[in-house]
């Protein structure tokens, strides 16, 4: 079972590669550089930015699944090169496990920059991130404290494993979906007040400016593979759907989205409702929460517990279902009391409103 947020402004586009053989000397354009193709890629799935190549996360035919991390270093990155998204997509287009995916992403930085630069530990030490080379620790002398901390890494990371530690050994898929939508047990949780929980929401340039803007979860064992994703912004306000099951595609009407608001893209769809439901936290969320529950737990039973083939016509229904809900939702929510929110907030979430003319 895995799970994976993903974090960044403004669109996030979820779609399926087919299966592929490349000729010999043909090339890839990735987000920066351009590198040999490889023979063969396989059939994926990604999560990922709509300006770029590679994503956040994504999973491939064999049962591979991949998430992307942020690190948040003190050295300046190159301008230049290989992104994690992009040895993300690489490796899931290469590999058939695991390992060959780990292999792939090894080779891929060994060719692009070097596994471990030549000078590293020399460098710490002139920097006075570290004493000598016995007192070197990769973690301590390249992490960026003051950006750590303004992430709240240390705190999410504990919750996390708090959460998936309560139930180790029984974990369900149900559960995984939850966690992804922990508030940190704030029963009177708003973005504008309560910030580093598992499902981010941003609130501010400074400190608070990351969000989830998509999830993924998927339950995969030797004999069935599940794949769920929100294609949509916070998990907490967006039911998940079923996709990339052998044979199947995008789901119909699941459309695209771009940098700036279309009303047709159902990523903006349900973020301008999201938008909308800030002012309304907590009634919009926990209205959303109850039919979110009611369908999910329908949706698992009938195709998890049944072992049901999942084909396109279940994607379709899924999909069109959640689309449905999210537009009633949407309904209600002019009749839901207002609450009030900072003037930062509210400052920064009208600044991305303009910006993306919504």
């Amino acid at each position: 079972m895995t799970l994976f947020p993903m974090y960044l402004l403004p669109a996030l586009l979820s779609r399926g590669f087919l299966h592929k053989t490349h000729k010999a000397g043909e090339e890839v354009k990735c987000t920066y550089i351009t590198i040999p193709q490889a023979p063969e890629t396989a059939r994926i799935l990604l999560c990922r930015p709509f300006w770029m190549f590679g994503a956040e996360m994504g999973a491939n035919e064999y049962g591979v699944m991949i998430g992307n991390e942020a690190l948040f270093i003190r050295e300046k990155p190159s301008l230049t090169g290989l992104t994690g998204m992009d040895l993300l997509r690489l490796a899931l287009e290469r590999s058939k496990s695991a390992r060959e995916a780990l292999d792939t992403i090894i080779v891929l930085l060994e060719k692009d920059y070097d596994c471990v630069s030549p000078g590293l530990i020399e460098n710490a030490v002139k920097r006075g991130w570290c004493k000598t080379k016995d007192d070197f620790n990769f973690q301590k002398c390249y992490t960026n404290p003051f950006i750590t901390w303004g992430a709240a890494a240390r705190p999410r990371q504990t919750c996390s494993r708090n959460l998936l530690s309560q139930k180790k050994g029984l974990l369900t898929t149900a559960d995984f979906m939850t966690i992804l939508r922990d508030h940190g047990g704030h029963d009177d949780f708003h973005p504008s007040r309560h910030g580093g929980t598992i499902c981010m929401h941003a609130a501010d340039r400074l400190i608070r400016r990351s969000q989830s803007v998509g999830s993924m979860v998927a339950n995969v064992n030797g004999k069935e593979q599940h794949y769920y994703v929100t294609g949509a912004g916070n998990p907490c306000l967006s039911p998940f759907f079923p996709v990339f099951s052998s044979g199947t595609f995008t789901p119909a009407g699941y459309l695209e989205g771009a940098a700036d608001y279309n009303g047709e893209a159902f990523w903006w769809q349900c973020e301008k409702l999201h938008r909308q439901a800030l002012w309304r936290f907590p009634a919009a969320l926990k209205d959303m929460q109850v039919h979110t529950s009611a369908y999910e737990q329908e949706m698992l039973q009938s195709l998890e517990k049944t072992h049901a083939v999942v084909n396109q016509a279940i994607v379709d229904s899924c999909f069109a279902r959640v689309r449905n809900m999210v537009n009633d939702w949407g309904g209600r929510l002019n009749t839901m009391p207002e609450t009030s929110a900072r003037w930062l907030f509210r400052r920064y979430w009208h600044g991305y409103n303009s910006l993306n003319g919504i």
